[in-house]
């Protein structure tokens, strides 16, 4: 691997044989308005994405959960040939109407459908990471998670799919997951400035399971910071001339060395910005200013 290939932020195991870049991409900011639909600038996303590959990035996200299905097809048009090392996480189990609502509002067969339709969409004849999203407790409110994670499991056998993981899960739910079948991920929303409410986080660690923190854009980690959080973030990135978003980046790597981040980019230089970050390494007192404003 070329110096410009290096993983950015290093790399993390998420099971045998699946090892990814520690900062990843999300696509939705490549879609149009709100991540859903066509974008308005389909070469500005298709470069985005081949930037990504360059940059060393080795996990991309589809984030397909809205018809029109979009994404995939960006991902496809955009990386030929696909590297070995690359991972496409895809969610199944998201209703495609517009709306958000888990599988357990759905036949448990119908995620068979979202693996398809994934693999006919990137060409693929195998999918790398498979999400299963949401799941349901009990059969009142739906499709239990064990029998989502059992069709998932079968397609496994059926060698459509390397590993699953699991997207928005409540934190008893990682357990049992954990329980029926190996989760390589599990891939949720983080709020960097109050990891002591996430208890979604803990659970993963308690489990040996990679928690790939979720953020919409960059700039959407800094939303609950309060106004001495952003000053703290100020004075570290003034001594090391980074940028707010670079520093609260390095400080989510440095906190937390067993997660990975998933961040979507609307434009090259904004990517470019989020994988410096990569390489701005904190130094204690870096780190003891920003954990304490």
């Amino acid at each position: 691997m070329s110096e410009n290939r290096a993983a950015p932020g290093g790399s993390v195991r998420l099971a045998p044989g699946l090892e990814v870049s520690r900062i990843g991409l999300g696509a939705n900011q490549l879609l149009g308005p709100h991540g859903f639909g066509h974008p308005k600038d389909r070469l500005s996303s298709l470069a985005v994405l081949r930037r990504a590959v360059e940059l060393g990035i080795t996990h991309l996200d589809s984030g397909e959960r809205y018809r029109p299905r979009v994404a995939n097809g960006l991902i496809r048009e955009a990386i030929q040939p696909c590297p070995a090392d690359l991972v496409v996480a895809t969610t199944a189990g998201v209703e495609e109407d517009g709306w958000r609502l888990p599988y357990a509002y759905r036949r448990a067969s119908a995620l068979a459908t979202d693996v398809d339709n994934d693999l006919s969409e990137l060409g693929k004849e195998q999918l790398d990471l498979v999400l299963l999203f949401g799941g349901a407790t009990s059969d009142n409110d739906g499709v239990p998670l064990s029998q989502g994670l059992e069709v998932l499991a079968e397609l496994r056998e059926r060698g459509l799919i390397r590993h699953i993981g699991l997207n928005e899960c409540w934190p008893e739910g990682v357990s049992l997951a954990c329980e029926i079948t190996p989760i390589a991920a599990v891939q949720a929303d983080f709020d960097l400035f109050r990891p002591q409410d996430d208890d979604l986080r803990s659970a993963c660690l308690e489990r040996g399971v990679v928690f790939v923190a979720r953020y919409e854009s960059a700039d959407a980690m800094l939303r609950t910071a309060d106004e001495e959080q952003l000053r703290a973030l100020d004075a570290v990135a003034t001594r090391h001339g980074a940028s707010r978003v670079q520093t609260a980046l390095a400080w989510l790597l440095a906190r937390f060395p067993a997660d990975a981040i998933l961040l979507g980019a609307r434009t090259v230089a904004e990517l470019e910005e989020n994988v410096a970050a990569g390489r701005l390494h904190l130094r204690p007192t870096d780190l003891a200013r920003l954990a304490r404003p």
